[in-house]
């Protein structure tokens, strides 16, 4: 069987998951703050904004917002790097 690449979306969740453990683990968020968080996921008030450089930030709820770029996802950035060159 082949592995299929992510989607965009998995690769978003996946990312705000890792991010939202590290920020607790790193105390950045509290414990509370990652349950609203997840809770916001669960509801669906979750935004992603790409700007041209490649970044990104991820908006959940009022909660937290995750800054990155694409390179970060695999399921975009050898998309990005051949159209960024």
């Amino acid at each position: 069987m082949t592995e299929q690449p992510l989607s965009f979306s998995e690769d978003l969740a996946r990312y705000s998951a890792s991010a939202l453990r590290q920020a607790l683990e790193n105390g950045t968020l509290s414990a509370d703050d990652v349950e609203n968080a997840k809770d916001a996921m669960r509801a669906g008030a979750v935004l992603a904004h790409r700007r041209q450089d490649g970044t990104f930030t991820i908006r959940i709820g009022s909660v937290v917002d995750i800054d990155g770029h694409i390179f970060d996802l695999p399921s975009l950035a050898a998309d990005w790097a051949a159209t960024a060159t």
